[in-house]
């Protein structure tokens, strides 16, 4: 798997104190994984490291064997757990 992060993710994660590995370790071993908008998928991992514990959210396409991250966020549990139920059908119904 190659990962390639656009440069509104990027600028997203330095704004949040996200760091690149945070944003890998999430894709590779996740502990939500959910369909989002079209083709697009939404991971999550805990960091307790992160702002006191958060989870770090990354929003991806991918296409073949390129994963696309197209932003990352960083959620406390209770805004995970409803981006979750938001995104269920994959486009927030």
């Amino acid at each position: 798997m190659r990962v390639f992060i656009t440069n509104y993710a990027k600028m997203r994660m330095e704004h949040r104190g996200i760091g690149e590995h945070m944003v890998i370790e999430t894709l590779l071993h996740p502990e939500k994984l959910q369909p989002a908008h079209s083709d697009r998928y939404a991971v999550a991992k805990f960091f307790p490291e992160l702002m006191g514990g958060k989870y770090v959210v990354v929003i991806y396409e991918k296409t073949n064997d390129i994963v696309t991250v197209v932003n990352v966020i960083p959620r406390d549990r209770k805004k995970a757990e409803r981006l979750s139920e938001r995104m269920g059908d994959g486009y927030g119904n």
